[in-house]
């Protein structure tokens, strides 16, 4: 058994894992008497990679800001780190946490690793700078000012500032928005670093549905201050999507006959080719399905083009549940 000296500085972590990192409970937010969150409820434990999605305008930053104590809130509860927040995050807290924001300025004149060097100071368990520059690729960046990084750039720099610490929370905001790729997958190796991941919890704001079934165990689906789901990305898909999808061109002259012939397909204009469409077929069974198209190109010689079969995604799951209009 432990002595009782040695257990006590382990309680409150004890505690912060059992409750989780971050617990979201009967939350709601207003501007104005206009409500904007409405009853949100959800958690963060520790090794939870978690995406937070929705149109514009769905509360996400709201949400984000709320949790980060830079908003007032009336009604609900929100604990960080075994801490209530409702009077702003305490000194502890902000040394356990990372933020990486979608947009940030910073002096132009200073240089990558001048701007590392100056947000070292406020942690007591800084990391290295030097690594922590490698680490996101910045390091022949390192003598770069500010004013003169990429947009890409400035990400990466975000998400070193964001590691500095060594957190036991991250909150990133659009963390690979408006990158190449390449950096996208770049960053994601950044976020799935295994010995670092184990005990960390990561809240992942994006717009991105490729990014959210790349990175993340659970998914929330936030629209009009509501969460409408909050799951595994592919117990979502199997839910609301389990369907396959059968996709080809097909001749604009043809449309008909291939209505008659599957009157269930979706088919859409090619702006850049007006003497073409695009068809989706979806399908829970595809082997029955693909001989009733295969049947059809006979009958028709040329009416299907450049044949695909393709899996459900969380884009669908996400239109489905939010709507194709659009939001600004």
């Amino acid at each position: 058994m432990l002595h009782e000296a040695l257990l006590k500085p382990l309680i409150p972590w004890l505690k912060t894992t059992q409750s989780g990192y971050l617990t979201v409970s009967g939350l709601s937010q207003s501007y104005a008497k206009v409500e904007v969150l409405k009853d949100i409820n959800f958690s963060l434990h520790p090794g939870d990679i978690v995406g937070l999605v929705g149109p514009n305008g769905a509360g996400k930053t709201t949400l984000i800001e709320t949790i980060l104590g830079l908003l007032p809130f009336a009604f609900g509860h929100i604990t960080l780190l075994g801490v209530d927040i409702r009077k702003g995050l305490s000194t502890q807290v902000k040394q356990q946490i990372g933020v990486a924001p979608q947009s940030f300025t910073l002096p132009a004149n200073l240089n990558v690793a001048e701007i590392v060097d100056m947000y070292q100071v406020v942690y007591k368990n800084a990391r290295s700078a030097k690594q922590l520059i490698q680490q996101v690729g910045l390091t022949e960046q390192s003598k770069v000012r500010f004013g003169r990084l990429s947009g890409g750039q400035k990400r990466r720099l975000a998400l070193a500032l964001s590691l500095i610490g060594e957190p036991d929370v991250m909150f990133l905001d659009e963390p690979t928005g408006d990158i190449d790729p390449q950096g996208r997958r770049f960053i994601w190796d950044i976020i799935l670093e295994q010995e670092r991941q184990a005990q960390r919890a990561v809240l992942i704001a994006t717009h991105q549905m490729e990014e959210v079934e790349a990175l993340c165990n659970r998914v929330i689906i936030l629209d009009k201050g509501l969460i409408l789901e909050d799951d595994r990305p592919q117990a979502l898909i199997a839910k609301y999507c389990p369907d396959h999808c059968i996709n080809f061109i097909t001749p604009a002259g043809l449309t008909d006959a291939l209505l008659c012939a599957i009157p269930q397909v979706e088919i859409r204009t090619i702006a850049e080719d007006p003497y073409h469409c695009s068809v989706r077929l979806k399908t829970r069974n595809v082997s029955s399905d693909l001989l009733h198209v295969a049947n059809l190109e006979k009958s028709h010689p040329g009416i299907i083009i450049q044949l695909q079969i393709a899996k459900s995604t969380l884009e669908d799951v996400f239109i489905q549940l939010t709507g194709k209009a659009l939001r600004d």
